[in-house]
């Protein structure tokens, strides 16, 4: 329910509840939880010093990334690019407006989804 109330409305704004919002939220929630419990089991069996030595990695440095294995440089660039990509949009959005960065914006007429059907196709 509170990622339901920060998504959709502004501050004093009312909020109008539909099931199909509170389902969406739900698996949003359910998707995280499954996340975070995968991640838990992998981690199971770390030795500390390793768990340690990880949260102390700085790639930050040139040449820093070099030395991983291409599907690990892959996935710290998308990382990166994700990052710098929300740091932009939340620098261009104006007090209230931090709670509308998730919302749904309507499509224009004639417009294409992201697998490039139109609207409700």
């Amino acid at each position: 329910m509170r990622t339901l109330g920060a998504a959709g409305t502004t501050a004093g704004q009312d909020l109008n509840l539909s099931l199909e919002r509170i389902t969406a939220n739900r698996n949003l929630t359910n998707k995280l939880w499954n996340a975070g419990k995968f991640i838990a089991l992998q981690l199971e069996g770390v030795p500390d010093a390793e768990l340690a030595a990880l949260a102390g990695a700085d790639y930050s440095r040139p040449g820093a990334l070099a030395g991983l294995p291409l599907a690990e440089r892959w996935v710290l660039s998308e990382l990166h690019q994700v990052r710098d990509g929300v740091r932009a949009r939340v620098g261009a959005l104006a007090g209230a407006d931090y709670s509308r960065v998730g919302a749904p914006r309507p499509a224009a007429r004639g417009a294409l989804n992201a697998v490039g059907a139109a609207p409700g196709a």
